[in-house]
């Protein structure tokens, strides 16, 4: 798990962000992020990442990798 990414995500609420506003916040903080079809893909060191933009719901984005998602503003 990248806590680093996690902070990130966790530390901001934004029910209009896009997967492509999304990916230019990541790629702005040093990630390796795509937008793909309405959802972010993240590389890291160790993982892959598929995040989508959670709209309403607090933290920026569901995080999902190795078929397990989580709520990014658990972390």
């Amino acid at each position: 798990m990248d806590y680093k990414l996690m902070g990130l995500l966790s530390s901001y609420d934004d029910p209009l962000m896009t997967s492509l506003d999304l990916a230019f916040l990541l790629v702005t903080h040093g990630f390796d992020a795509t937008p793909v079809d309405g959802y972010v893909v993240v590389v890291t060191d160790n993982a892959t990442y598929t995040l989508m933009p959670n709209g309403d719901k607090p933290g920026l984005a569901y995080v999902s990798t190795n078929n397990t998602t989580k709520d990014a503003n658990l972390f």
